[in-house]
């Protein structure tokens, strides 16, 4: 599916004409294939910005940045205390932005994204969010984690130590993922 959206008086809108930000989600081969062809887009970072698996990182290219990066999922009670990361790519050229999401999230969501002046600061915007996603779920972890430890302090029962394993791995995968993005920020200022 592809969105295609346009910043007018400092919001960003969906729109047809003229867009600036063109998000892709879960792309089709004949969508991945027209955004190769149409605007130059290395495949294999296409295909890395659908691969949770994959290592954040950025790329020079002749006329844009392509950048592979790590997001926390919206946790769901569903997860069980397994809280996951997901890949997102920016592709940032001079007068326009395109977004490769896996998952179909509302990436302008919350009080970043109610003023904005151009493409630029909503790139910048869309990763200081991921930033403060990661943070927000880590004082959940923690707060998790000392009522877990609680419960094991005054419970024989094995579902809390299971419980406090998931919560450990999901620590494993922010850390991974924390790490990779900051190869990023330190390979852009260098």
């Amino acid at each position: 599916m592809i969105r295609k959206y346009s910043i007018i008086n400092h919001s960003i809108v969906e729109t047809e004409e003229n867009p600036k930000i063109i998000i892709l989600i879960s792309p089709t081969q004949e969508e991945r294939d027209k955004i190769i062809n149409e605007f130059g887009v290395d495949s294999h970072n296409l295909n890395s910005a659908l691969d949770p698996e994959e290592p954040s990182r950025i790329e020079f290219e002749e006329n844009h940045i392509e950048i592979i990066f790590k997001r926390p999922k919206n946790y769901s009670s569903t997860d069980y205390y397994l809280f996951k990361v997901q890949s997102i790519g920016l592709f940032l050229f001079k007068y326009f932005l395109i977004i490769v999401l896996s998952d179909d999230i509302n990436i302008f969501a919350g009080k970043y994204f109610t003023s904005v002046i151009g493409v630029k600061e909503v790139f910048l915007k869309i990763l200081y969010n991921s930033i403060y996603h990661f943070m927000e779920h880590r004082k959940v972890i923690n707060m998790i984690a000392d009522e877990i430890e609680t419960k094991i302090s005054q419970s024989m029962d094995n579902k809390y130590l299971i419980h406090m394993f998931t919560l450990e791995k999901s620590l494993v995968y922010y850390a991974s993922a924390i790490t990779s993005n900051s190869l990023i920020i330190l390979g852009s200022i260098a």
